[in-house]
Formats: structure tokens, sequence, C-alpha cells
């Protein structure tokens, strides 16, 4: 999409099609993202995140298909862990689709911040934050087709960037324009053509091979990896990151992740498995797998507070704190090991919660 002039960026706010644009909020190589408000009657205003993508003559660009996919796809999604869609339309020569407004700030943000501070996300909110993840995947890889066949949706490009944390501690998937399911109308990716962030694909998708919802899971793992240790899973050059990537063979060091919490690292090492049949066998049973780490050792970060502190609006002690309430809502007062026998066959073994 052609840059808006000077002139015109600077002359806030300004109308487009329904929606009063009034600041601009990023700009990607495909187009701009603006704050704007959708109005209507009787002073009706919904704030939006507004994404516009320019058309230009002759076929459509991969800009205009990734920005139709995603509105195609979104608009079969509802679910409080993935970014909702108000909207799609054409104003003139472009494409806006109206997106949910996040207040708040995207995980990599995030992780910048802490690693500023010289501290790393501590492990109860690293653990929140990707039971969060998975349960916005289940939802999108859970869809259903027109006859109520299978449908899944793969992300395709799950990373720090493309997840967004609320002010409340809300987490949310978001930017699917690489997005790929039965659902979308166009194809973004050609033969020979891999698309997606290589420290964050799969080994099946750096080979351009066809990808099931495990994919995701291998993405949500380097993910995992990098909340808890404040360093990349795969790093290095891009060769070398493609490389170690479709081998699975990280430059990080797992055993990290083991020393932290090594119910976790069951999880974690399961989801980085070099074959799809080597991670769980769907998202949903990854997802049951976080939140048993999480409510079995009664891990519980004050979210909201380390997301604030991470804005500038306060300091707070955000260190991990072991939650008895949550624990003995799910557990009762009473010994929470005699419930282990009934648990599913993946859960992750307990450890002691002082051991975190």
């Amino acid at each position: 999409m052609p840059a808006m002039s000077g002139k015109e960026s600077q002359r806030f706010p300004f109308q487009m099609g329904r929606y009063r644009i009034v600041s601009r909020i990023g700009t990607g190589s495909q187009g701009h993202v603006y704050e704007a408000y959708l109005e209507g009657i009787h002073g009706f205003r919904l704030k939006v995140a507004l994404k516009v993508v320019g058309m230009v003559p002759g076929p459509l660009t991969r800009g205009v298909k990734a920005i139709a996919n995603e509105a195609k796809a979104l608009s079969s999604v509802i679910h409080p862990n993935v970014v909702g869609v108000h909207d799609f339309s054409q104003d003139g020569n472009r494409y806006l689709l109206a997106m949910e407004f996040i207040d708040g700030i995207d995980l990599e943000q995030l992780l910048e911040h802490r690693k500023a501070i010289g501290r790393t996300l501590p492990t109860a909110a690293a653990v929140q934050i990707a039971e969060q993840i998975a349960a916005g995947l289940v939802s999108v890889h859970s869809l259903l087709g027109r006859e109520g066949e299978p449908a899944p949706l793969i992300h395709r490009d799950l990373k720090p960037a493309n997840v967004m944390l609320t002010s409340f501690g809300q987490v949310k998937i978001t930017d699917f324009g690489l997005a790929k399911g039965r659902l979308t109308s166009f194809h973004t990716t050609t033969r020979d053509i891999t698309r997606g962030t290589p420290a964050y694909m799969s080994p099946e998708q750096t080979q351009g091979e066809e990808l099931a919802p495990a994919s995701d899971q291998f993405s949500l793992g380097s993910v995992i990896y990098e909340m808890v240790t404040g360093e990349r899973l795969f790093h290095g050059s891009l060769a070398t990151v493609m490389t170690a990537v479709m081998r699975a063979d990280p430059k990080g060091d797992p055993a990290k992740v083991r020393e932290l919490c090594p119910d976790l690292a069951q999880v974690f090492e399961r989801c980085i498995g070099r074959n799809p049949e080597d991670r769980f066998e769907t998202t949903l049973h990854l997802y049951h797998a976080l939140r048993y780490v999480r409510v079995r050792l009664g891990m519980e970060a004050d979210l909201s507070a380390i997301i604030a502190e991470a804005r500038g609006a306060g300091r707070y002690d955000v260190g991990d704190r072991p939650s008895a309430s949550t624990q003995d809502f799910f557990f009762g007062t009473e010994d929470p090991g005699a419930e282990v026998s009934s648990l599913p066959h993946w859960a992750c073994t307990p450890v002691e919660q002082g051991d975190d």
C-alpha cells in the first residue's frame, strides 16, 4: 500500500469511510493500523483497531489476500483469547478491517521490558499466558466447515509480537494474515516459498509441508521457552535458524525449563517434538496439560500488575506467588496428591510449590 502523504498523516482526526481515524498505531509492509471509531447515530462510537490495506490495478496483492483471509477466518471465531473482528469493508481503493481494540502491550514488548530490567518473566506468569494462548488456539483449530467437517485454521505465525496482553491480564492472539485453512479464500503461499517467522516455525513449516494444528503447538513451545528463560529457543543467522528448526535442534538449553519447573518442561518438550506425531494429540490436550500445571501447582501471578509495570503505570512486586486459594478451589484443602491418579496420562508429575 502506498504510504499516506505526510500532510494526510498529520491531519488527525480524519474520516475514512464510516470510521473516524484518530491516530496511527503502526505501519507494516502491507498497510497501516489505526486507532479509530466506528460512528453511528445518537452518539454511538465503537473504538476499534482499523487495519487498512490499499488496492492497486491488476491481480490482487498478497496484502489484500491476507486481509481478506484474516477477515473471513476470524469472522467464524468468537473466543476471549482471540482478537475479535467487527467489520470488513471497502472504501474507494482501500480495504478496511475493523478489529477489537486492545488496551495493552504485546508479549514481545513485555519480554523486552523484563530483559531491560534484568529479570525474566515469572514462571507462573509464563504458564498463565501459555494456557490462554493454547485456549485461543483450541478455538481456531476446532473450527468446522458448512457441513460440520473439521476445518482447522493454522495460525502459521505465532510469536510474541502476535500475542497481545490487555491491561486486565487477558491474552489475545492476533494477526491471522498468514493463517491457512479451509475457511480462508486465498492462497498466500506459493510453491518453494515458506511464510512465517523462522525462529518460531515448526520443522515441517520450514520445509513447506502441509501443516496441521501441531505446527502451532511447536511455535507455542518456542514462545514458552522464551517467556521462561528470556532467550530465544532458536537464534543466530537466518540460515542457522532454518537449519536448526528443520532438525528440531534448538540452540537454547531446554534444561533451563526443567530446572525452573519440571512439570512445565514436560509440556514444553512435547510441544517441540521433531515430528507432529511426537506432540500433543490435539491442541485441547495441550491446553489441559498447561491448565493442570497452573492449577495443580497453584501457579498464579498478577498479570495485570506485570503488564502495568511494563507500561510504566506503576511499580509492583511481580514475583512468583503460589495461590493457595486457586488450589483449594479445585482440589479442596486436603492433600492434592490424592487427585493425581484420576488425572490424564499426559499430566505432569507434581513438584513442591516451593521449588518454583
